[in-house]
């Protein structure tokens, strides 16, 4: 294979998604989902216990 069939042949570069971005806001609603959780998890404890 010659360098002009390899040149013609590669495509170009696909955009880049905001992955990193993603990652946090994931990351953050799964921080509030756990706090939420668990206050839920004191306020039952509270009321079978206290």
């Amino acid at each position: 294979m010659d360098d002009t069939d390899y040149k013609s042949n590669v495509q170009p570069r696909l955009p880049q998604t905001d992955e990193q971005k993603q990652g946090q806001k994931m990351t953050l609603l799964g921080i509030v989902g756990i706090f939420l959780s668990s206050l839920g998890l004191v306020s039952t404890y509270k009321r079978k216990h206290g």
